[in-house]
C-alpha cells in the first residue's frame, strides 16, 4: 500500500526541473533533507526511549508483584493468626492480574481500584498481629511502594505520545521533501521509479515512527499476556 502510494505520487507530479532550476532544487533538497533527518531522528529517539522506559516499568511492576506475594507468604508462615490476611493478599494480587483477561492494556488505569486493594491489605497487617518480623514487613512495604510508583510511571509513559503539532511539522516536512525530489526528477520511467522509491523510504520512516510512538494492537496484547503469565510465575516460585 505504501509502495503503491509512493509510485503514484512519483508518476503524477510534473517535472519542474531544467538547467535553470536544477541547482535550485538540489540546494533546497539538501536543506530540507537535513531538516527532515534532524526532525525524524529527534522524534524517533523520544519514541524509542519512551518505549524502552515503558517496558522497564512494566517489568518492574511485575517483578515487585511477585516479590510482594512471596514476602507476604513468608511473613504469613512466620506469623501465627495471619491466615485471612494472606488469603486477602493472594486474592487481591490474583484478581489484579486476572483482570487483564477482560480488558486491553489501553485500559490500564481501570486496574487502579484492584491495585489499591493489594496495598490496603498490606497496610492492615499491623492491626492483625502485634508480633511480627519488622524487617520482613518493611521489605513488603517497600515492594508495595515500588509497584505504586511503577504504575504511575506506566500510566504517564503510556499516555505520552508525539503531539499533533509535531506530527503536522513532520508530515509537512516529509511532503515538501518528497515533492522537491519528484519535481526535480525528469519524466522518465527509471528516474521516476527511483524518486518513488525514495518517497517510499520516507513514508516507511513515518510509519516506523508511528509504530514506536503508539502501541499497536499486537504490542498491547503482548503486554496483556505478560500480566496474565505473571500469576503462574509468581505461584510457581518464579524470580522475585
Amino acid at each position: 500500500m505504501v509502495l503503491a502510494i509512493s509510485m503514484a505520487f512519483a508518476m503524477f507530479i510534473p517535472y519542474y526541473g531544467g538547467e535553470a532550476l536544477d541547482g535550485f532544487f538540489s540546494f533546497n533538497a539538501v536543506n530540507i533533507g537535513i531538516l527532515y533527518a534532524i526532525t525524524i531522528g529527534f522524534l524517533m529517539m523520544l519514541a524509542i526511549n519512551r518505549k524502552q522506559a515503558l517496558d522497564s516499568y512494566i517489568s518492574m511492576e511485575l517483578n515487585k508483584l511477585r516479590r510482594m506475594y512471596h514476602l507476604a507468604k513468608h511473613l504469613h508462615e512466620a506469623t501465627p493468626g495471619t491466615d485471612k490476611w494472606f488469603h486477602d493478599i493472594d486474592k487481591a494480587i490474583t484478581a489484579y492480574l486476572r483482570a487483564f483477561k477482560q480488558r486491553d492494556f489501553s485500559q490500564y488505569e481501570r486496574g487502579n481500584p484492584l491495585h489499591r486493594k493489594i496495598t490496603y491489605a498490606i497496610y492492615e497487617f499491623p492491626q492483625v498481629t502485634r508480633k511480627y518480623n519488622a524487617e520482613l514487613y518493611g521489605s513488603l512495604l517497600d515492594a508495595a511502594a515500588s509497584t505504586t510508583e511503577a504504575r504511575e510511571y506506566i500510566r504517564s509513559t503510556n499516555d505520552a505520545s508525539i503531539g499533533y503539532y509535531q506530527w503536522f511539522v513532520t508530515l509537512s516536512t516529509t511532503t515538501v521533501f518528497a515533492f522537491i525530489i519528484i519535481a526535480a526528477s525528469p519524466l522518465q520511467i527509471m528516474t521516476r521509479m527511483i524518486a518513488g522509491t525514495v518517497v517510499f523510504c520516507l513514508l516507511l520512516m513515518i510509519q516506523l515512527l508511528y509504530e514506536y510512538d503508539r502501541a499497536n494492537h499486537k504490542k498491547r496484547n503482548f503486554y496483556t499476556k505478560l500480566y496474565l503469565q505473571n500469576e503462574a510465575i509468581m505461584k510457581n516460585g518464579g524470580k522475585t
